[in-house]
């Protein structure tokens, strides 16, 4: 489209996207940190203003179309794959199309012929290598918290585009989530020349929904912390805000003695979905850990045999298996084997689609609120307790490993839903390793609301006698698949 077609469109700013607008385009800021809420339409700003900031660009600097239009900006996140999900959708949804084409994967966004911007993510290396010799005169980082200070020192060396002798002056905005990062020291902390942080909260967003900050409300009544960061803005105290389950919370667990009149037991599985994963097969009664298999990556025929050999041992009692993959084959055999199967797709609907992204988010997160409250079943008084298991070091191995991983989970969002890290992105932080334990022990624990409670007189019953069997026996259950 031409250009002179494209200024007349108007883009509509609110008053604090408009209060953004003037401070970036101040001769004496180069860098702006638009942010510090959930909320505050800071995506929306940021491709408001990487658009008509490159309009303009290419009004005054390029003034016919070009074979090869010239590159002056770059829009993205830290990650490509979550660009494409988030801010490319959020481009798309604001900026009219028939003002660009877009070409590529990441693609180029082309205004006019005469430029284009980049975009896409600093998640490679390829992709970091052609900053090397890019000039950029506008760079938009969305969700820039993140992203590290070295990620930020190589879009920061590009500022230096010129267009036929003369310099653009280059500008970058940021947009952020209150955490505990670079962002916080440079532009809160320690403001630094040239660079300043414009709070943008859910109140300076006449768009939401009126329920969001109810839903905000009522999603981290828990953790007073992240409510004050995600509704007020609030950067101080933030170790750990975007952690799902925090260490206090286990360790409190840990130390809990629970008085318990009645139990609710249930065999949890977490079927290992690649070969460096592991098939994770554990005993609850209520919230502690009696008993464990550990597989390598295995056939499903294996898994169901070791699941039916536990179920069976501790009195036929329900069993929770992740229903995803593998896991559906799992279930099926068990199902065959006359087990009562409870199947667990965490990919699903949530109880609550406008405050959970899927029920993986839901289970965590009422989960991580039992383990902030102590408490998992308020109406029967029955705590959370995690104990140590006593003579049993394999057992107690699995149980650290539980302790361990419950840590690893944090929170995403896609707009205003919760979201639990991607179990990839997950495994990718922690050296490749899966969070599998803790997958299988929070999937059993939110299911145990939903078996039926028996009243144990003698808690070393049968069950308890089964486990004291010979020690090569037990081995051969662990080891022999």
């Amino acid at each position: 489209m031409p250009l002179d077609q494209i200024s007349e469109w108007t883009a509509q700013l609110s008053p604090k996207q408009t209060e953004a607008w003037r401070v970036i385009h101040s001769p004496d800021i180069d860098e702006v940190l638009y942010g510090g809420a959930k909320g505050g339409a800071k995506s929306v700003f940021l491709c408001y203003w990487m658009f008509l900031d490159c309009y303009e660009i290419a009004r005054r600097h390029v003034p016919e179309p070009r074979q090869h239009p010239i590159p002056v900006g770059w829009l993205g996140r830290k990650v490509a794959k979550h660009f494409r999900e988030t801010t490319l959708d959020t481009w798309k949804r604001f900026i009219p199309s028939c003002y660009y084409r877009m070409r590529g994967d990441p693609p180029d966004i082309i205004i006019g012929e005469r430029v284009l911007i980049r975009t896409g993510g600093l998640d490679s290396r390829e992709a970091l290598e052609k900053f090397n010799s890019a000039e950029f005169a506008r760079i938009g980082v969305d969700q820039a918290e993140e992203t590290s200070r070295d990620d930020v020192g190589v879009l920061r060396a590009t500022r230096r585009l010129v267009i036929d002798g003369a310099h653009i002056p280059g500008k970058i905005v940021y947009t952020a989530n209150p955490a505990a990062c670079w962002l916080k020291q440079e532009f809160i902390d320690y403001p630094q020349p040239r660079k300043l942080f414009i709070p943008a909260l859910p109140r300076d967003n006449p768009w939401l929904p009126s329920n969001y900050i109810a839903v905000l409300e009522d999603s981290f009544a828990h953790r007073p912390d992240l409510l004050r960061a995600y509704r007020d803005g609030d950067w101080s105290g933030l170790s750990g805000v975007d952690q799902c389950i925090l260490e206090d919370w286990i360790t409190g667990a840990r130390m809990r003695i629970a008085h318990e009149p009645s139990i609710r037991r249930l065999i949890t599985v977490d079927p290992a979905r690649f070969g460096d994963d592991v098939t994770v097969i554990l005993c609850l009664e209520n919230t502690r850990i009696v008993d464990a298999v550990i597989l390598p990556y295995c056939s499903t025929t294996d898994i169901s045999a070791a699941t039916h050999a536990m179920s069976v041992r501790w009195g036929k009692c329900p069993v929770v298996v992740e229903d995803v993959g593998v896991g559906g084959g799992v279930s099926d055999q068990l199902i065959q084997q006359g087990c009562n199967v409870i199947r667990y797709n965490p990919a699903a609907a949530s109880s609550n689609p406008d405050k959970w992204y899927n029920l993986r988010a839901e289970v965590w997160s009422t989960v991580a609120r039992w383990f902030c409250d102590g408490v998992w079943d308020r109406r029967a008084g029955l705590f959370l307790s995690l104990p140590e298991p006593e003579e049993d070091p394999e057992l107690a191995e699995v149980w650290r490993a539980v302790c361990r991983q419950l840590t690893w989970p944090t929170y995403k969002f896609r707009g205003a839903k919760t979201l639990l890290a991607p179990k990839e992105d997950i495994k990718a932080d922690h050296e490749g390793v899966s969070p599998d334990y803790a997958d299988a022990y929070v999937q059993g624990v939110w299911h145990l609301p939903f078996v039926e409670p028996v009243v144990i007189q003698d808690r070393r019953g049968t069950a308890a006698r089964e486990r004291r069997r010979p020690k090569d026996e037990l081995l051969h259950d662990r080891m022999s698949f």
